[in-house]
């Protein structure tokens, strides 16, 4: 599966790839209605992100620190605090960058993007 995949070649079977909403908005294109162009990058792109960057190590010490049950809500608000600051400091890879700029080039080429989670 590509990084970057078009709505258009979305069907159902794909959502652990590409999620619930991307699956949601490809069927309601392939009935007729409409939708905005639009592509999603998959779980690969996550995938080989965390893992090349050792954030998936990191991550897991985050999450495994204290089980949730025995968390106060400070507790997760600030593990919450730390993950996000983890994937801002983090630089995409320059090969994981370069793949996802070739598929988002394939979709949008000069048009205007909007990003969306």
């Amino acid at each position: 599966m590509d990084l970057v995949v078009p709505l258009t070649g979305i069907t159902a079977d794909m959502r652990p790839q590409v999620g619930g909403k991307a699956t949601a908005l490809a069927s309601t294109l392939a009935a007729g209605l409409q939708v905005p162009p639009g592509v999603c990058v998959t779980t690969r792109a996550y995938r080989r992100f965390v893992g090349q960057t050792g954030l998936e190590e990191k991550l897991a010490m985050e999450i495994h620190r204290k089980a949730a049950a025995d968390m106060r809500w400070e507790e997760m608000w600030d593990a919450s605090l730390r993950i996000a600051h983890l994937f801002r400091i983090t630089p995409i890879p320059d090969d994981l960058r370069r793949d996802l700029v070739r598929g988002l080039r394939e979709f949008c080429a000069d048009r205007t993007l909007a990003v969306r989670s």
